[in-house]
């Protein structure tokens, strides 16, 4: 992970993608199942290495939160600003449609021209769900993996 981080990228999924999937609340669980086991004997550098890797693997679940947050920030930004330029296409289409469609003096438009408006105004039409869609993949794919997993302590 610390590869991960110090490498000059902006693309904050290059961080997010490998502490996913991870079962640090099983790591941590066994840590203290271990701390139990022996708590009676004088195991004091045992007690003492299970006690910082039970901490570093807290660390690194608060660290794996705080970048998954970020990251569904950004991807919801991104998603926001991407359905504001699709929604303008996906309305001025149809008026672009409608306007064609008046403008004709006869009682029936040429055909090729109307083909091409109506399905450029299906496609454009389709594109802000085929949008959602897609970035509602993406965001439940990362958030199945993102919830907490440190045990509640007693």
């Amino acid at each position: 992970m610390t590869d991960r981080l110090e490498q000059t990228t902006d693309d904050l999924s290059n961080v997010v993608i490998p502490i996913l999937g991870i079962a640090y609340g099983d790591y941590i669980h066994d840590c203290r199942k271990l701390q139990t086991q022996y708590e009676e004997e004088s195991h004091d550098q045992l007690h003492t290495i299970l006690g910082d890797l039970s901490s570093d693997l807290e660390n690194i679940d608060v660290a794996r939160q705080y970048f998954t947050t970020t990251f569904m920030k950004e991807e919801l930004a991104m998603f926001s600003r991407s359905l504001l330029y699709i929604g303008i296409l996906a309305v001025s289409t149809p008026l672009a449609l409608l306007t064609q469609l008046i403008s004709y003096t006869t009682a029936t438009p040429p055909t090729p021209t109307l083909f091409a408006l109506t399905v450029l105004t299906v496609v454009f039409g389709l594109a802000p769900l085929a949008l959602l869609i897609a970035f509602v993949i993406r965001i439940a794919t990362v958030t199945q993996y993102i919830a907490g997993i440190t045990p509640f302590e007693a």
